[in-house]
């Protein structure tokens, strides 16, 4: 089961809060737009995205892969990552 694109976008956006330390992040940011700009950055995002018990992927009982984000830099919109998240993100098993 894919994750819900709504829960999707809010783990993004604080992941993107946490680790661009941007208060306000609109999903039609770029990545750049919210403090996220070099390539050391995203890295670190994606690591929080996948890795996160407290408020990745794994804290929704979800899990993905990192290869998945294989594209994404410090251009892509915010959404888009949300899409990717929801699209790839699978229920963990028990």
């Amino acid at each position: 089961m894919s994750m819900d694109g709504d829960m999707a976008a809010e783990i993004v956006v604080n992941c993107v809060k946490r680790v661009g330390g941007h208060g306000n992040v609109s999903e039609d940011d770029t990545l750049n737009d919210s403090g996220i700009g070099s390539p050391g950055l995203v890295l670190t995002l994606i690591d929080k995205i996948t890795n996160s018990k407290e408020i990745g992927v794994p804290s929704a009982g979800f899990q993905t892969n990192p290869n998945v984000f294989q594209g994404v830099d410090s251009t892509s919109a915010v959404s888009d990552v949300s899409d990717i998240v929801a699209e790839k993100a699978d229920r963990k098993a028990e």
